[in-house]
């Protein structure tokens, strides 16, 4: 009997032991695994990342670039435009007030229309001196947004010399330490 006992807490120990490691081995594969990514990994994506941004803020700034060019475009041909009208609208004005001055002319009419021409003109003048002002604000608004942009333009400059002499940095001190734990 002494061997049938063996023989069965063998068997119980044995049974045991294939639980133990089966739920070992369960609860392993069950547990999410979680591997640290490593630095390698991390410095390719913020790279990646930093060169989508970058591309990004250079479609920007080109956009900009040609909406100022537009806007320059724009303000030149308007003031061309003013120009030309205010020629035609002096042509006509010098030909209505000489119509009202000539001597063959009603008295009665003449003195009645005059006030209105002269009216007539000095709003005008009002007009296109408004529409300078309009202008010359447009100007500058063209221009302080040029200035912006070529502001801009020298930070994007500066801050990638200084990511590239931080790049520099950084795999200097990447080989540094490669050799001290060679």
């Amino acid at each position: 009997m002494e061997t049938s006992e063996k023989k069965s807490i063998l068997i119980v120990v044995l049974i045991l032991l294939t639980i133990l490691f089966a739920t070992y081995e369960c609860r392993k594969r069950l547990q999410p695994q979680i591997v640290a990514p490593s630095a390698d990994v991390l410095v390719s994506q913020w790279e990646a990342e930093k060169k989508a941004l970058i591309e990004t803020y250079d479609q920007k700034i080109g956009r900009l670039q040609q909406v100022r060019d537009s806007l320059w475009f724009l303000v030149i041909i308007k003031k061309v435009q003013m120009t030309g009208s205010r020629q035609k609208m002096e042509s006509v004005k010098s030909q209505l007030q000489s119509t009202i001055i000539r001597q063959d002319s009603n008295a009665v009419v003449r003195d009645s229309i005059k006030p209105l021409v002269d009216s007539l003109v000095s709003v005008q003048v009002q007009n296109d001196s408004l529409c300078d002002q309009t202008v010359r604000a447009l100007e500058n608004i063209v221009a302080n947004r040029d200035s912006s942009i070529s502001f801009s333009k020298q930070i994007e400059t500066n801050l990638r010399d200084l990511n590239k002499e931080q790049e520099l940095k950084n795999k200097d001190l990447t080989q540094q330490l490669n050799q001290a734990f060679k």
